[in-house]
């Protein structure tokens, strides 16, 4: 929860997704499967429709597996560029 807050708190321009779904919310630990079918599913909508955010390879490899659109965290602006590419930002 801690390290979610400070996202939030340092990056308000992540506050411009409609959801988020958090793995201390959901009571589980990524890269397991379940955070990304609960994800999915508390926000109806398809892998390919979905994208996920994480600074962990691991985590953003098991995404993608899911079929989720993933971007590895690294920089500011990196994110930013991998988002305009997703006709996200």
């Amino acid at each position: 929860e801690l390290h979610f807050n400070y996202i939030m708190n340092h990056y308000p321009h992540v506050s411009v997704f409609e959801n988020n779904t958090t793995s201390f919310e959901e009571n589980c630990m990524k890269p397991g499967k379940y955070i990304y079918e609960q994800a999915l599913a508390k926000n109806n909508v398809a892998p390919e429709n979905s994208v996920f955010i994480d600074d962990l390879e691991e985590n953003v490899k098991s995404a993608c597996e899911m079929g989720i659109k993933a971007v590895q965290y690294k920089t500011t602006d990196q994110l930013k560029k991998e988002l305009t590419k997703l006709g996200l930002f």
